[in-house]
Order: C-alpha cells, then sequence, then structure tokens
C-alpha cells in the first residue's frame, strides 16, 4: 500500500569549541516509494542549496533499492550554522527558529542549539518563502506531491542529532549516538529543542 512509502530525513549538527562544524542532512527514500514513484530523486531540487555553500552527495543505491542523499555545509561560526539551518526549514518547519550560540567566559566556552522539532503536512514542510518565490517549490516538494500518500506525516520521519562541544549541562533531548536526538511525531505536535554543553579551552 502507499502507506508503506517512507521517507526518512535526518539533520546533523556538529560543533567544536571554536564555534565551526558541519551540518549534514540524510533523505532515505525506500524501495517502495522508489518504485511507485519513478524518478524521484531527480525531483528533489537541490540547485538552491548548491549556490548557498552546500555540497549535494548522491542519489545513491542504499536498501537493497532505496535511494541516499546527503547535503552538506560546513560552517566557521554559529551565527553561518543557524542561517544554514534556516535554509532547509520553512514556516512550517522542521526546524523552526533554529540558533546555534557560542559564548566564552574565561577557559569556559559554552555552545547552545536551541529550536523547535515540528512537522506539519510532511515532505512541504521544508519549504522556504524566499526560495519557493525563487523557484516555484522548494526541494522536497515535487517529491512529496509524487509520493501522493493521503497523510504525507505517516510517511516522513525527522530526526535531529546535536553533538556539540564538552559536557551536555541542559537538555530536552535523549543522550545518544555520541550526541543529543530528538525526533519528530507524526502528529504534527511541536517538541522543544533545548541542547547546552559546556567546555574547557
Amino acid at each position: 500500500s502507499a502507506s508503506a512509502c517512507q521517507v526518512d530525513i535526518r539533520i546533523d549538527v556538529t560543533a567544536d569549541d571554536t564555534g565551526a562544524g558541519l551540518i549534514q542532512v540524510t533523505v532515505d527514500v525506500d524501495a517502495e516509494a522508489v518504485t511507485m514513484v519513478p524518478g524521484i530523486a531527480e525531483d528533489i531540487r537541490f540547485d538552491d542549496l548548491v549556490a548557498g555553500g552546500w555540497t549535494i552527495e548522491g542519489p545513491l543505491q542504499v536498501n537493497n533499492g532505496g535511494l541516499r542523499v546527503i547535503i552538506r555545509y560546513p560552517f566557521e561560526s554559529p551565527a553561518e550554522a543557524t542561517l544554514a539551518l534556516r535554509q532547509i526549514s520553512g514556516p512550517n518547519g522542521p526546524l523552526l527558529q533554529p540558533e546555534l550560540k557560542r559564548t566564552v567566559d574565561g577557559r569556559l566556552v559554552s555552545t547552545t542549539l536551541d529550536a523547535t522539532l515540528q512537522l506539519v503536512g510532511g515532505l512541504n514542510t521544508f519549504s522556504d518563502l524566499a526560495l519557493t518565490a525563487a523557484l516555484g517549490a522548494p526541494p522536497w516538494t515535487s517529491a512529496a506531491q509524487r509520493i501522493g500518500v493521503e497523510n504525507p506525516t505517516e510517511s516522513v520521519s525527522v530526526t535531529l542529532v546535536a553533538r556539540l562541544p564538552g559536557t551536555v549541562k541542559k537538555s530536552t533531548g535523549t543522550q545518544a549516538e555520541g550526541g543529543v536526538v530528538w525526533t519528530a511525531t507524526a502528529d504534527g505536535a511541536a517538541q522543544s529543542v533545548v541542547v547546552g554543553a559546556v567546555s574547557e579551552r
């Protein structure tokens, strides 16, 4: 059935104690979606992100006929990371008002990530108003429309993993995978993403 089509989106944000790091977004489309929707990989439009400094790897064949696309953005500062995270999110999510911050107090470096993780309307959430105006459609929309699932949120999962330097002092997520992990719920509920870590220089 169409409901078995699955798209998994994972956002990894990794920062070091200088405030530099990497954002990586991994998009996995399962074999059933690939079979039902030929050319789905070509439907994910990354031109705008490439123009904005992102690199694209894929689509790669994975998991017995599924496809994977990985997009990466190396950043030199928390402000640059914040701008990049806003490039892949729109007014409906999946990351609302993301902000990476770093403060230095003597030898202590505090790094925080704040956002709201929310999935409203499946893949269509990944829209950016400016990009939509410029390009006619956000990166993920046509792919989502072609899957044509009655309730897109059931077929889309979003996971956020933050790895910040030092010891995690506060977090609303689950500590795992060498960082803190949040997973968007299919019901569209908003989750507060808060993580703060402190390292010694």
